[in-house]
Formats: structure tokens, C-alpha cells, sequence
């Protein structure tokens, strides 16, 4: 991730966000992913979803996702809490339609929110960044939800604040 131009609040989110298992072990928000034939042969056409890197990454176990040592891209963090507030709303969003239009696919996703919280309550300075993290976990889902409704009249929002 590339922090040089976000606020302390973005920085402190990311703090808590890239420190849980389910980022650190699941390779998300790495920017780029692959498929091999055997892989993209596991659908016929990418479904016109928000989350159609989370389809991507859904259609397989944990134990089949793999990482290119050495590989990497370079994530930009957004600008300002506010621009970091829109991608997060549009994740949680895209991660509900996925759930609505392809819930056997969820079966493949682990989350251990219970092994981060017990992380976090034994690391007290990481406590301050953990009320701006909650800030955006609970305002991103209850916006997502209130936008679930009118999915169909979605516009990608998308966050201006990291692009040159």
C-alpha cells in the first residue's frame, strides 16, 4: 500500500484493516490476480457485478489460491477518510449483491473476526486506529445496505483521490 498521500485516518484504518488474519492470509486488496486455464474454465462469461474480483476469488478455496513470490503491485490509499468511506461502500455493496446472486460461493470465503478482535485487544495502542477502522466497518455497511435497494441504478463510485 502507498500511504504518501492519505491522511491519518486512512493510515490509521489500513493499520487495523492490513493486520487482520482474513487480509493477511487471503490476499485481498492485491491489485492483480490470475487464473490459470483450469481456473478460468470454472465459469463460462465475468458476471456484471460489483464484486466481480470477489466472484473471482469466491470460486476457490483458500487452498487454491496461491501467490507469485517475488510479485507485487502497488496499491494507492485513498486521500481522505471520506474517499476511503465510498470504495468501503462499494465493497460491502458489491460483497452483498454477491451474497444476494451466488451465496453457494460464500462457503469458500473464511473470515475469523474473533482471532483480529482478540489481536487487537492485546495491542492498547492500536486502540485509537480501531475506533476510526469501526467507524468505517459499521457507516460503510449500514450506507451498502441503504443502497442495496436501488442496486440496479448503481454508479460505480470510485475513488479519485489515488489517481493521478
Amino acid at each position: 500500500m502507498d500511504f504518501s498521500r492519505a491522511s491519518w485516518a486512512v493510515r490509521a484504518y489500513y493499520r487495523i484493516w492490513l493486520a487482520l488474519p482474513y487480509c493477511r492470509q487471503g490476499m485481498i486488496g492485491a491489485g492483480v490476480y490470475g487464473l490459470s486455464k483450469a481456473g478460468r474454465a470454472r465459469f463460462s462469461e465475468f458476471p456484471n457485478l460489483i464484486a466481480d474480483d470477489g466472484y473471482i476469488r469466491a470460486l476457490f478455496a483458500e487452498s487454491e489460491r496461491g501467490k507469485v513470490e517475488g510479485a507485487y503491485s502497488v496499491v494507492r490509499a485513498p486521500a481522505s477518510l471520506r474517499w476511503l468511506m465510498k470504495i468501503k461502500v462499494r465493497s460491502r455493496l458489491g460483497q452483498k449483491e454477491l451474497a444476494l446472486k451466488y451465496p453457494n460461493l460464500l462457503t469458500n470465503e473464511q473470515k475469523d473476526y474473533g482471532g483480529g478482535l482478540r489481536q487487537l485487544l492485546g495491542k492498547p495502542l492500536l486502540w485509537p486506529a480501531a475506533v476510526v477502522y469501526l467507524y468505517v466497518a459499521v457507516g460503510s455497511r449500514w450506507r451498502a445496505q441503504k443502497q442495496l435497494k436501488k442496486l440496479d441504478g448503481y454508479q460505480w463510485d470510485r475513488d479519485l483521490s489515488s489517481r493521478n
